[in-house]
């Protein structure tokens, strides 16, 4: 329930389509040595199909989720992501290197023109 409750956040109603993802994947080595961060991890759409993808193995994952209820799934789901409930402009605060790999599910439309 908390998914449409907050809409101005959560962003999305329907699942990104199948093709997308088997695209965004293709765009993305399997090096366990990648560095990923992911702003809008949401409920763990992408984050999920990259996780299996790797096997779970990979230098840091990070996924910054700003709605608590999402992020609290995503820290019970995958063992080894570190998962941050904060707004995405915040990622500078946790981030101590760089990334190889920044994925956005933000939804950007939402906002207005500033």
């Amino acid at each position: 329930m908390s998914y449409f409750s907050r809409i101005g956040s959560t962003g999305a109603i329907t699942k990104t389509p199948r093709r997308i993802l088997n695209r965004m994947l293709s765009e993305i080595g399997k090096s366990e040595e990648l560095r990923i961060l992911e702003l809008g991890a949401g409920r763990g759409e992408i984050t999920g199909e990259l996780y299996n993808r790797l096997n779970g193995k990979f230098r840091e994952f990070k996924a910054i989720e700003i709605n608590p209820d999402f992020s609290s799934e995503l820290k019970n789901k995958y063992p080894g992501i570190d998962v941050v409930t904060d707004n995405a402009v915040h990622v500078t605060t946790s981030l101590t290197h760089k990334m190889d790999v920044i994925i956005s599910s933000i939804p950007f439309s939402f906002f207005g023109k500033r």
